[in-house]
């Protein structure tokens, strides 16, 4: 897992990356072929106010082999956008 911190417009920032092979049981992600998923978790907490916004974003960075009679094409990625709510 990847954790950044940052401090920007009265608020503190942080990041966490991690890549996973285990992908969450959600109806919602039933893409065939998903073996491997990014997830990108934000935290933001204004400084002043103490209001705190949280956000996770998923995308796809591993397909088996063949999905859909193409093949992988290593120079290009699939990605899948989806908000999902804080843990």
């Amino acid at each position: 897992m990847y954790c950044y911190h940052q401090v920007r417009s009265g608020a503190l920032w942080v990041w966490r990356v991690r890549t996973t092979a285990q992908i969450p049981p959600d109806p919602a992600l039933g893409f065939p072929g998903l073996q491997q998923i990014v997830e990108i978790h934000r935290h933001k907490t204004h400084k002043r106010t103490g209001e705190v916004c949280e956000e996770t974003d998923l995308a796809i960075i591993s397909l088996s082999p063949g999905v859909h009679g193409r093949k992988p094409r290593p120079d290009r990625g699939s990605s899948l956008r989806r908000r999902m709510p804080p843990p």
